[in-house]
């Protein structure tokens, strides 16, 4: 694993705030920052599941969104009144 450094500037209170949390639970500053990221991406991927579903497979999204696409400029959403046509 390449690791990536990387340099953050953060209000006071939440600095303070991360290093209570570090002491609190004997980590480095570091490890708490690195967890609480890690946390965060993966609630955006459960989040985002649908799409999630075909992130394998975008030829099969690709194919869904067309024929959505062609739905929509196919099909009628409106119902005119005949007395307005």
């Amino acid at each position: 694993m390449n690791n990536m450094t990387l340099q953050l500037q953060v209000p006071d209170l939440t600095y303070r705030t991360l290093r209570r949390v570090a002491v609190r639970s004997r980590r480095t500053e570091d490890e708490v920052v690195l967890d609480v990221l890690q946390e965060y991406f993966a609630k955006t991927a459960v989040s985002d599941s649908l799409l999630g579903l075909f992130a394998d497979d975008p030829a099969l999204m690709d194919t869904i969104t067309h024929a959505a696409m062609v739905d929509r400029e196919e099909a009628q959403l409106r119902v005119e009144d005949a007395a307005s046509g």
